[in-house]
């Protein structure tokens, strides 16, 4: 799936900031991790441990 997003406001400093700390590097990175974090906390689907998250 490919999709443009915008961030602003709280979003945008919170993405800036996971950059700045070296949490990922970049803002695609950003979401793919806050996409993890979600299902890691709901349990929005079953997934199995992977080498690899990101491309």
């Amino acid at each position: 799936m490919n999709m443009n997003v915008k961030f602003t406001g709280v979003m945008e400093k919170i993405i800036a900031e996971a950059i700045k700390q070296g949490l990922v590097k970049t803002k695609t990175e950003a979401l793919r991790l806050g996409l993890l974090t979600l299902n890691e906390k709901y349990t929005l689907m079953e997934t199995k441990p992977s080498k690899r998250i990101f491309k």
